[in-house]
């Protein structure tokens, strides 16, 4: 009886895991789904997050005679600023400056766009960004439908919708080193009474809004910018934010439906498979890991506030394997290691991750400068040569011995096989091939007769 229920409570407790499991991935069904421009007929893989491999590292110093606080963020160090009118960078009168109707009259859409210059995002390069309505980019390599919570950046991520007003424009600038989104008269709210707009802005005080019963919420219109560098630096800045994130979070009933975040975020991803409880079925659903995120929200408080992130050169910056373990001794942030069947330096946790774990890397990878080469040059290639060809000898040699063992122990137990039968069996062919090759010894070591002459034998007859 004990355990026959010791069964019944071990089926349950699957039961239930995979059934979270597969509540977990639908539970995202009921997040607002971003519409790409690309994809309008297409459909995306069943994506979910995890966060088990989330590290965050911060630490923060003040410095009140300037107004800014700056934080090391492990992959980025950042400062914010406040009273950076000056810093604006006005995109509606700038001559290049172009626009989309596409975003600017839409709701929960998204556009894709293609960079003139190669951006370090974590180290990653990244030549495509896509911008949204909801005030952030999408700077990931794979498409997905959780583009509000991995591989993003956010200036001010909210549920806002330009359709709502008829001077919501989303701006967009590009060039060889900067590309620069400015996302203009954005409502959080369908009432325009009152509202104000990016150019009527005056002071950096985030103006005070009623409750609701004082009907005055209109006054919810956001102008942000976000700038992306090619040496890596990110931008953001916010000429008009009546609502600071954080209230935003709070109040907008439509934020239980759409994150509101400030911030970079990134990770990689990987398959796994679920058994749908409901449709008695398995399913093979792609999970997004997310390794590394900023999380701002609380710090953007006042209008004409700006925040720069500078990025840390990291492992994937590494070229060679002297560098990468190099990298290792500079700093204590990175423990950076050299992959030779990838030629990747990496901490293992970044966008290549699984190829990581995969090539067995987090094992045969190396960490110290010494075991590099013995000398300088190009002894990357010339370790990785060596490390190929002998990869390439002991796995060939192991082949063949395991062919040879195989076939000699085939044989083996055929043959004892077979003699037991036969000896157990001497009245079938087996049994008598085998007696009769027992005495083929004794036959041949027999002393033969000797041959007598035909005529001797005759008179030996006759007497």
């Amino acid at each position: 009886m004990k355990i026959g229920s010791l069964f019944s409570y071990a089926y349950f407790a699957v039961a239930l895991w995979l059934f979270q499991g597969f509540s977990s991935v639908h539970s995202l069904d009921q997040f607002l789904q971003y519409q790409d421009a690309r994809l309008l007929n297409g459909k995306l893989p069943i994506d979910r997050l995890d966060e088990s491999h989330l590290r965050i590292r911060h630490r923060r110093d003040a410095d009140p005679l300037k107004n800014a606080t700056k934080d090391d963020h492990k992959y980025y160090k950042s400062i914010y600023s406040q009273n950076q009118e000056n810093d604006w960078f006005e995109l509606s009168d700038h001559p290049e400056k172009k626009t989309d109707p596409y975003l600017s009259k839409g709701f929960l859409k998204s556009k894709n766009f293609q960079l003139q210059f190669t951006f370090p995002y974590y180290g990653h390069p990244v030549t495509n960004a896509t911008i949204t309505t909801g005030g952030f980019l999408y700077v990931g390599y794979v498409e997905t439908s959780l583009i509000t919570s991995v591989m993003y950046i956010a200036p001010f991520m909210a549920p806002f919708n330009p359709s709502l007003n008829e001077s919501a424009v989303i701006y967009y600038f590009s060039n060889a080193t900067q590309f620069t989104v400015q996302w203009t008269n954005l409502h959080l709210s369908n009432k325009e009474e009152g509202s104000v707009s990016c150019a009527s802005k005056t002071g950096n005080e985030i103006p005070s809004l009623t409750t609701e019963s004082g009907g005055n919420e209109g006054l919810l219109t956001v102008c942000s910018m976000a700038s992306l560098y090619k040496d890596g630096r990110i931008k953001f800045a916010y000429k008009l934010i009546p609502l600071t994130p954080s209230e935003v979070l709070e109040k907008n009933p439509l934020a239980s439906k759409h994150p509101v975040r400030v911030g970079i975020s990134d990770a990689f991803f990987g398959y796994r498979t679920y058994y749908a409880v409901q449709y008695k079925r398995w399913i093979k659903v792609r999970v997004f890991y997310i390794y590394h995120k900023v999380d701002k929200i609380k710090d953007i408080k006042s209008n004409g506030s700006e925040l720069l992130l500078f990025p840390v050169k990291n492992c994937i910056a590494a070229k060679s394997c002297e560098e990468c373990t190099n990298l290792t001794v500079s700093q204590s942030v990175f423990t950076c290691s050299w992959c030779f069947k990838l030629q990747r330096c990496s901490d293992s946790f970044d966008r290549h991750r699984v190829e990581w774990i995969k090539k067995s890397c987090d094992t045969i990878a190396i960490k110290e400068y010494k075991k590099c080469s013995g000398g300088g040059g190009d002894s990357g290639s010339y370790k990785r040569d060596v490390y190929s060809s002998q990869s390439s000898g002991i796995s060939t040699g192991a082949v063949v011995a395991i062919i040879v063992v195989f076939v000699v122990l085939v044989i083996v137990i055929g043959l004892g096989a077979w003699c037991f039968y036969a000896y157990t069996h001497p009245v079938t062919p087996s049994g008598l091939f085998l007696i009769e090759l027992r005495n083929k010894p004794a036959q041949f070591f027999q002393p033969r007769e000797q041959p007598t002459v035909a005529g001797a034998t005759s008179t030996a007859s006759r007497a």
